[in-house]
């Protein structure tokens, strides 16, 4: 599977999830992005 396969799977998932799901997806996309360094950890930013 690639990226754009991977995108267009997470865009239908994301369009058919509710508010929970959301909140629970935003966190695993955040911990991954911090895990791989593409983001620094929001909580961390003095």
């Amino acid at each position: 599977m690639d990226k754009y396969e991977k995108l267009q799977l997470f865009k239908y998932i994301w369009n058919r999830a509710d508010a929970q799901t959301k909140e629970q997806l935003r966190f695993l996309l955040e911990r991954e992005a911090i895990s791989r360094g593409i983001i620094k950890n929001i909580y961390n930013r003095h």
